[in-house]
């Protein structure tokens, strides 16, 4: 009786074993599949593109109606901060890199 509850107790301990293992591999994949889809990654691997797209829009609304031309500038602007960020944030990393 003695040696089923120990060999029962090391299957629990190895199936706890293998269950932390295996919850930190799952937590791992997410956090990179996390980092790879985040907004500010694909802004910076589309950077050039998503500027693009935001001028347009904003050149669009802006000849719709004279009215909405603000709202143009606005979004102009807001592409604008977005890359300055984008590409001050490049540099901090490569400074963290050396």
């Amino acid at each position: 009786m003695e040696d089923e509850s120990a060999e029962l107790e090391q299957h629990l301990e190895a199936a706890k074993e293998r269950l932390h293992e295996t919850l930190e591999a799952v937590n791992n994949k997410v956090e990179r599949v996390q980092n790879r889809l985040s907004p500010e990654r694909m802004l910076k691997r589309h950077l050039g593109t998503s500027i693009c797209v935001a001028c347009a829009t904003g050149f669009m609304i802006g000849m719709l109606d004279r009215r909405f031309i603000i709202l143009g500038a606005m979004i102009g602007g807001m592409s604008g901060a977005v890359r300055k960020r984008m590409l001050t944030a490049d540099d901090e990393s490569l400074e963290h890199e050396h």
